[in-house]
């Protein structure tokens, strides 16, 4: 027998014993807790031989590699089901009640508030002023001289303010604690509330730099096709961020994917719900960041997303939150092309004159 052949044969029986000593110790429980130990240090360079650097040994050195890779992958598909039944099947179908309830509520709210502060504005003589000079422009055709002093970045510059602070506090070690429980969307985290949270929270300074970059480009033109109301754009964009959050718990619950219990957080979904809205108009175009000579449809620009989001749950990619993308997404094609747009209009309007009952009475 070869000295590549023995030296294959004594890593595997090497890696075999690992693996079974893996299994042994890899996973200590206590209470609800998980704690994996020497995963890499059990699995890695296993399958390292010393021979040769020929071509073909190094041909099998890499098929030993992969084996290895594979049944690393299946160990912590099995880590983290066991983590899953640890954390109680019943109790994550009852977080996902609670975080549905969050979710529709947050909704309700933000659009009720939205509502509110309409009626609060009407009663404002400064914006009557400015809301008479705008409807004389609209019906002279003077609105482009106009639209610079109303349409302004407001609430953009609001979001954009919002994650840049909460990108700070990820940076102080200090708040990691407060960070990971409260602006870090999992099914198992306890607090609702980071559904809502993690749309304003940014981890790295390129997630971050995308992001931003695209809101700020998405703001001014969906503004305008909210009758400039700032209200609304809030809200909606509180509202599509809670709702991709809960649909990216709602797929690791469902499916229980290796990944399920990375956290999540980021604006990516709100901003999707923001770009299957502004679809409707074809006379629309988008650019790629880094490649502007070539632009496309808001239609084009969604079905190719929401492409890569399905290859990559289908593949089980990782690196972005493709549950959350597509969630998002189809509470912006909810929005604009279902019946989204008309309930929601018809809710303000009921909150509106409720409120302005109310109001009069005092």
């Amino acid at each position: 027998m070869s000295t590549f052949w023995r030296a294959a044969g004594l890593s595997y029986l090497q890696y075999s014993q690992a693996s079974h000593k893996l299994r042994r110790q890899a996973v200590s429980v206590v209470g609800n807790n998980v704690f994996i130990r020497n995963i890499a240090t059990n699995t890695k360079a296993k399958s390292i031989v010393s021979c040769s650097a020929t071509q073909q040994n190094r041909r099998h050195i890499g098929m030993m590699a992969h084996i290895n890779r594979g049944k690393t992958t299946v160990i912590k598909r099995m880590l983290h089901q066991q983590r899953y039944y640890n954390y109680g099947t019943n109790n994550s179908k009852n977080h996902l009640l609670r975080d549905g309830i969050f979710t529709v509520g947050v909704g309700f709210t933000a659009f009720a508030i939205a509502a509110i502060v309409k009626s609060e504005r009407l009663d404002n003589t400064m914006n009557k002023i400015w809301r008479q000079i705008y409807n004389f422009c609209n019906n002279n055709n003077m609105e482009g001289y106009f639209k610079p002093i109303y349409d302004n970045t407001t609430v953009t510059n609001f979001i954009l303010a919002s994650h840049g602070i909460i990108f700070g506090a990820h940076q102080i070690s200090s708040f990691n604690n407060t960070m990971r429980n409260n602006f870090m969307s999992s099914i198992y985290n306890r607090n609702p509330r980071a559904l809502l949270l993690s749309t304003f929270s940014h981890a790295t300074l390129p997630h971050l730099a995308l992001n931003s970059l695209a809101l700020y480009s998405f703001g001014p033109i969906l503004l305008a096709k909210l009758n400039y109301s700032h209200e609304d754009l809030l809200a909606l964009y509180v509202t599509a961020g809670t709702v991709s959050s809960y649909g990216s718990n709602v797929y690791n619950v469902l499916r229980r994917p290796v990944h399920m219990g990375i956290p999540g957080l980021g604006a990516s979904g709100a901003l999707l719900a923001c770009a299957a809205i502004l679809s409707e108009d074809d006379a629309l175009k988008f650019s790629i960041i880094f490649l502007p000579m070539i632009t496309m449809t808001g239609k084009q620009v969604v079905a190719l997303i929401s492409a890569v989001d399905v290859v990559g749950l289908i593949r089980g990619w990782t690196t972005i939150g493709h549950a959350a993308h597509l969630s998002g997404t189809l509470f912006g094609i909810w929005f604009v092309y279902g019946n989204g747009r008309k309930l929601i209009s018809r809710y303000e309007n009921f909150v509106f004159q409720e409120y302005r009952k109310l109001r009069n009475k005092r």
